[in-house]
């Protein structure tokens, strides 16, 4: 087949052929020697690659290993699909099924008591928070934040930074729980 273009004329331009088609007109011309030592690389059992790699070395030529399938496809020298032959099914021997489980045991979950702080928040809301204001969290839903002065270094005021992360620094903290 030739592609749309083609009409009347083969590709190359000329009107060679029955069907108006030349063929491939970028396609190497392979040398009867070159198809020789395909043959015999061929019946020798060489893949694709070794055999692109030996008449490479021989004829200092650039075949690819896909030029080499092609031409062997073209040559009609195709090996058959090579049809494996199926393991002997080993007989399935039943397993002892472990037990079906039993009613699910449910837990009731114990309220959350959030830690609290003496501070009384401002109650100030996302949009109304200033540079410099406490970003504690309080609310369920349509948060509001305590807007206190914030520590230095810190999202939070001091009373929330503690109640966040404990007196101390990260290192204190972690020696306190190995000496203790």
């Amino acid at each position: 087949m030739h592609s749309a273009s083609c009409s009347a004329k083969s590709c190359d331009g000329s009107t060679k052929g029955t069907n108006g088609h030349q063929g491939n007109s970028n396609a190497v011309k392979w040398a009867p020697e070159h198809d020789d030592a395909l043959r015999k690389h061929h019946s020798e059992g060489l893949s694709g690659a070794q055999s692109a790699a030996e008449i490479n070395r021989e004829f200092r030529t650039v075949y690819s290993r896909n030029a080499i399938i092609g031409r062997l496809h073209r040559l009609g020298l195709t090996r058959p699909l090579v049809r494996r032959i199926p393991k002997i099914a080993v007989p399935k021997v039943d397993k002892p099924r472990p037990p079906k489980p039993g009613p699910v045991k449910t837990f009731m979950a114990q309220a959350v008591v959030p830690r609290t702080t003496d501070v009384i928040p401002r109650s100030v809301s996302l949009i109304d928070l200033r540079k410099n204001d406490c970003r504690y969290p309080y609310g369920d839903g349509d948060f509001l934040f305590c807007g206190h002065p914030k520590m230095v270094g810190s999202s939070y005021c001091v009373a929330h930074f503690h109640l966040c992360r404990g007196p101390g620094t990260y290192s204190e903290r972690t020696a306190e729980r190995i000496f203790t």
